[in-house]
């Protein structure tokens, strides 16, 4: 009867033998569980290949390094370290870029040792797909209009830069940890990815554009994030919004000029009082247009059509606010000349003449 082979058990055992012929782990530090689905590396029995007391370090492959007395690296690294799991490279030198990084909280970090968010990334980031972000109405609450005006962006200017990292003196590392520790892997990490910095604005030449988050805060706080260390972010997604409300208000100052456009010859086309214009036209046989400007906090507004003796002739009631207009049909009235007058909240505002002929 032949017997299967068990492919995933002589991989294991061939990366137990070259682990254990590395000097990397013995026996002792490589465990199995009884039931065969997890391996544990020991910590107590494994050889560390860090000055570090609480580091454990896994290499794979041969590297180059030459800087660190005769030890080699390796190509990959795996570390353990400060309830942390690392990816890195090593070469072409121990602390020569920190890979990826989970840490305590499990923040996931690419090419940062510290992340600061569930993802950080020191780095450009490519995608061919879509980025969702949750908006389902369910899913929100306290839910409030959102008051964006065009004159607030009016305050808020949008550049065009170049990325200007922090590079930090060796001064600033001593302060950050202490000048005891100039040895300490993440003070070398660290320095290690100053140096990448440097490299990074050499060879950047991308123009980027965006605003200044200072600038920002003024306007729309919510939209401003201040880090650990007191540089400030942007939450541009949470502009667009913003954006689209004041479009929207633009829009109807739009509208607002092309419809006063005959009317109002200078002067700014919204305002805080009421405006009554010419009928159009003006002497007419079958309809008039009258136009006229309420105020949003306008409680009762009307136009009323009187005879040249004072008498009352019709009314209509306006419930349009902003610019609108009225159309008069002139087959209920006589041929003859008629005034016509906008009262607001009990107040007369304006009054005009027009001339209906048959």
């Amino acid at each position: 009867m032949k017997k299967t082979i068990n492919l995933r058990k002589i991989l294991l055992l061939v990366a137990f033998i070259e682990l254990c012929a590395t000097g990397i782990v013995n026996a002792q530090a490589l465990k199995v569980r009884s039931d065969r689905k997890i391996i544990h590396i020991d910590p107590e029995n494994l050889s560390m290949s860090s000055n570090n007391s609480d580091m454990y370090r896994l290499a794979f492959g041969k590297g180059n390094d030459t800087q660190n007395a005769g030890r080699n690296y390796g190509l990959w690294n795996i570390v353990v370290w400060q309830k942390g799991l690392q990816f890195t490279i090593p070469f072409p030198t121990s602390y020569s870029g920190t890979g990826v990084r989970i840490d305590s909280l499990s923040n996931v970090g690419f090419n940062i040792f510290s992340p600061k968010e569930r993802l950080d990334v020191n780095g450009n980031i490519a995608i061919n797909g879509i980025v969702k972000v949750s908006s389902d109405k369910r899913l929100k609450k306290d839910i409030l209009p959102l008051d964006a005006h065009v004159s607030q962006l009016a305050n808020l200017n949008s550049i065009r830069y170049k990325s200007n990292p922090v590079i930090k003196s060796k001064d600033d590392f001593i302060k950050q940890f202490g000048s005891d520790t100039i040895d300490n892997y993440q003070y070398q990490m660290e320095v290690s990815m100053n140096e990448s910095k440097k490299q990074f604005i050499e060879k950047d030449t991308v123009i980027r554009y965006g605003f200044i988050a200072q600038e920002l805060r003024d306007i729309y706080p919510e939209l401003v994030f201040e880090d650990s260390e007191g540089y400030l972010s942007v939450d541009y997604i949470g502009m667009i919004p913003v954006l689209v409300e004041a479009i929207k208000e633009q829009q109807k100052q739009i509208d607002a000029l092309i419809n006063g456009k005959d009317f109002e010859k200078s002067g700014t086309v919204l305002t805080s009082e009421a405006k009554l214009y010419q009928n159009n036209p003006n002497p007419f046989t079958a309809n008039t247009e009258i136009k006229y400007y309420l105020p949003n906090e306008t409680k009762n507004a009307s136009l009323r059509i009187y005879n040249l003796v004072g008498e009352e002739i019709a009314k209509f009631d306006l419930l349009d606010r902003g610019y609108a207009n009225l159309t008069i049909n002139g087959s209920v009235l006589k041929a003859g000349m008629y005034n016509y007058a906008l009262l607001v909240d009990g107040q007369l505002i304006d009054t005009k003449q027009m001339v209906l002929t048959k």
